[in-house]
């Protein structure tokens, strides 16, 4: 799956990422972060304790939902848990 030209909503913490820096990882490959599950999302990447809410209107809406485990590796991140306070 290609997130270019996509919009792409995040719910949950990442453990691996920042959620500045998934953004900023995001713009980068021409991907349009959004902080909200806004009717024109295309994909919906969850983290850990991830919203119920946004997780059952994507389902709801079939917008495709994606683990952090698949977005670090379209995004060529390695998986390093991020240590607490260094957000």
């Amino acid at each position: 799956m290609k997130l270019k030209n996509k919009i792409v909503s995040i719910t949950g913490s990442l453990e691996n990422l920042t959620r500045k820096e998934a953004f900023f990882r995001l713009q980068k490959i021409g991907a349009t972060p959004v902080s909200s599950l806004v009717k024109e999302i295309d994909i919906l990447v969850i983290g850990c304790r991830p919203s119920q809410t946004k997780v059952k209107q994507a389902v709801k809406r079939k917008i495709p939902i994606m683990d952090e485990d698949k977005f670090l590796t379209i995004l060529g991140v390695s998986r390093t848990r991020r240590l607490p306070g260094l957000e």
